[in-house]
């Protein structure tokens, strides 16, 4: 709560490298939970409530087709900047990112054989915070056709982002400062 989190990375920096313009919105919304404690409240969409539903079945399909074992983890903090991460999955010296989208998006993806632009910001975040050379991205249906692709560091599009990062971390820090002071 009030540090930026590599899901919301893409409120900081586009997939090009640009600042994004609703940086200041999400700035703005986590000196809030700094100052006051209180994050805003979860909104759920019934494709939010399809991906949480089908995120273990994913997972349980990748591991199947890879051979590969998924260490559960949880939050990481970056050990220089005041964000962090928590990706779906330790997966050796990588990590595992899993969406399960609607079903027109997952035939976007599929259409495309890209990872979409709105995950670049966490992928690459991901990384970063972890210090991993690779993510696995999984676009999975239960309908459909998965997607599969792995993700490899993309360093200057990470000097970018960590730069975007920082300048967001040390803004929440410093009004969250003058905000305290005021009450």
């Amino acid at each position: 709560m009030g540090i930026p989190t590599a899901s919301s990375f893409n409120k900081l920096i586009t997939s090009t490298g640009k600042p994004s313009s609703q940086a200041q919105t999400y700035i703005n919304q986590l000196i809030a939970e700094a100052v006051t404690g209180n994050r805003p409240e979860q909104i759920t969409t019934p494709a939010i409530e399809r991906g949480i539903a089908l995120e273990a079945e994913a997972i349980e399909w990748y591991t199947l087709l890879t051979d590969r074992t998924v260490e559960e983890t949880g939050f990481w903090r970056h050990p220089e900047i005041d964000c962090g991460a928590s990706p779906d999955g330790l997966v050796g010296e990588g990590l595992l990112e899993v969406k399960c989208p609607i079903n027109s998006t997952q035939v976007a993806t599929l259409r495309k054989k890209t990872v979409p632009s709105q995950y670049v910001p966490q992928i690459q975040g991901q990384m970063w915070v972890l210090n991993r050379p690779w993510v696995d991205f999984l676009s999975y249906s239960n309908e459909l056709p998965p997607f599969l692709v792995r993700v490899t560091r993309d360093e200057p599009y990470i000097a970018k982002l960590a730069e975007e990062v920082a300048k967001a971390s040390a803004a929440v820090k410093a009004e969250t400062s003058k905000l305290k002071d005021m009450l």
